[in-house]
């Protein structure tokens, strides 16, 4: 079966925290070459948090791609030599983009991940507001499904306050359709779809269930898409305690909620009757990321 990956993203903007965290900044070395590790949480509101990192290796040598070109061309090249501006028209894996010091778009900084997470150790601070892009990824670790947020740009902002502000943290996610289902009574929805992630030179199908709160989203799911259909949906990042205001003060009165809530989709993406469930396994990924369209309508589809 001819198989494509289904990738994701995110834009979070709040303020950062948990610099002083002693797992914020880590680092080690393997056989291969040192690696840093970058993990630190955006507040978007009083009561949520979302966790963003940034894995980033050092190497004796690197690669570097042919920017503006759909071809593999490439190259390999010391590692003291990586900005050298003989290679501007190149670019690297995991590229960052950076701006910590308010500045104006020509100050932005384009840099391998390593590099980035060395510029986060040294300019970075709790409370600085910032606005956060990334690659999101759902994988499967030991039978738990877990979201990863990576950091692929990140800006610092202007300050915001919390008060009358609802969280922005927003992704992005192209799914593999499997079934929409009623929860329990006022408990809204379960999206249910596999994810295609790539593994060297394989692949992993993950299967990962959204919310669904909107009632009309759940039965344009219901009406007009069949199993194995793929499309783009996006919606909100879910990582809040609930709060209630008793006699003037905040209490948490519930578990923290957790999870991606899909508010929409977009039609043009959608492929209906894509890939048989039953014959989705093992087998190699060929073909090239989702291109979005933005035709709409009012509920993102």
């Amino acid at each position: 079966m001819n198989l494509t990956p289904t990738y994701g993203n995110f834009v979070l903007r709040g303020t950062v925290v948990g610099l002083a965290d002693k797992k914020a900044f880590t680092e080690g070395q393997t056989e291969n070459g040192k690696w840093k590790r970058a993990q630190f949480g955006i507040k978007m509101s009083e009561n949520s948090i979302v966790y963003v990192e940034l894995f980033g290796s050092k190497t004796s040598r690197v690669k570097l791609f042919k920017s503006g070109t759909k071809t593999d061309e490439s190259l390999t090249v010391e590692w003291d030599d990586l900005y050298n501006s003989k290679y501007n028209n190149y670019r690297y894996a995991n590229q960052v983009k950076i701006n910590i010091g308010l500045g104006n778009i020509s100050d932005d900084l384009s840099v391998i991940a390593w590099d980035a997470i060395e510029y986060f150790e040294q300019q970075l601070k709790d409370g600085l507001t910032v606005l956060v892009k990334g690659s999101l990824q759902i994988s499967e670790y030991k039978g738990n499904f877990q979201e990863q947020f990576v950091i692929r740009e990140l800006y610092t902002l202007e300050k915001f306050t919390y008060e009358n502000n609802h969280p922005e943290a927003f992704f992005s996610q192209e799914i593999v359709y499997v079934d929409a289902v009623l929860l329990n009574e006022n408990e809204g929805y379960m999206l249910n779809t596999r994810i295609i992630n790539r593994n060297s030179n394989d692949y992993d199908v993950v299967p990962f269930n959204f919310y669904i709160y909107n009632k009309d989203v759940y039965e344009y799911f219901k009406n007009n898409v069949t199993k194995g259909s793929t499309l783009r949906v996006h919606g909100n990042i879910l990582n809040y305690v609930p709060l209630k205001i008793i006699d003037g003060h905040k209490i948490i009165c519930g578990s923290v909620v957790k999870g991606l809530e899909v508010t929409g989709g977009n039609v043009a993406s959608i492929n209906l009757n894509r890939y048989d469930l039953d014959e989705l396994v093992s087998s190699n990924i060929k073909g090239s990321p989702f291109e979005e369209d933005t035709n709409i309508n009012e509920w993102g589809f």
